[in-house]
């Protein structure tokens, strides 16, 4: 088993500040995570394939601009109103 990744980590490897990882976990623009307990983790695989995701949509030149605008983020389930017009 690999071992995880805290938040301080994951933000050295992308070469941002906590506070900035904070702001993408909010906004639901940061690599996928877990939850153990209460504390966040990463896998390293996860994290990687995020940047070569990010990389992918044509932002390898600039990786600080991909991370501020989330791409990509796996996308959070939608759930439909049948009450709702249109549905």
């Amino acid at each position: 088993m690999t071992p995880l990744m805290n938040i301080e980590e994951v933000a050295k490897l992308l070469q941002v500040s906590r506070r900035t990882m904070e702001s993408l976990i909010s906004k639901r623009r940061a690599p996928p995570h877990l939850l153990v307990g209460t504390q966040r983790r990463w896998r390293r695989a996860d994290v990687q394939d995020w940047i070569a995701a990010c990389e992918l949509q044509g932002k390898s030149n600039d990786l600080r601009g991909t991370i501020d605008q989330g791409l990509p983020t796996k996308a959070a389930p939608t759930t439909t109103d049948p009450q709702s017009p249109g549905a």
